[in-house]
């Protein structure tokens, strides 16, 4: 029940703080949680309207594409990423395991 209260409360917030990154983020993870990826991935486009270089929301987005089986699109988000910091180590993790997820027989 703390996901759809999170949730809630961040529609509220967001309704005060309409350029709120954080508030879009927790609302995305929020909506992740509840296995809402579309919506999810809406709220993390938010963060990125107001701030495209938001690299957290890029990240969020790639796992949120992964989850619900967009593996393609999973990988362009890190690509994304790296656009915005190349060293990103995160994202280099992230997109390994979406590319080994997509070949799982390969051994690299």
């Amino acid at each position: 029940g703390q996901l759809q209260q999170t949730l809630d409360s961040s529609k509220q917030l967001l309704a005060q703080f309409p350029h709120s990154l954080i508030l879009y983020n927790i609302q995305g993870a929020a909506n992740a949680g509840l296995g809402h990826f579309e919506a999810a991935i809406d709220s993390y486009n938010q963060a990125i309207k107001i701030n495209p270089s938001y690299v957290d929301a890029y990240i969020n987005i790639g796992a949120a594409l992964k989850n619900k089986g967009d593996l393609e699109a999973s990988v362009d988000s890190y690509s994304n990423v790296l656009k915005i910091n190349p060293d990103n180590a995160e994202a280099y993790n992230n997109m390994g395991i979406v590319l080994k997820d997509k070949d799982p027989g390969s051994d690299h």
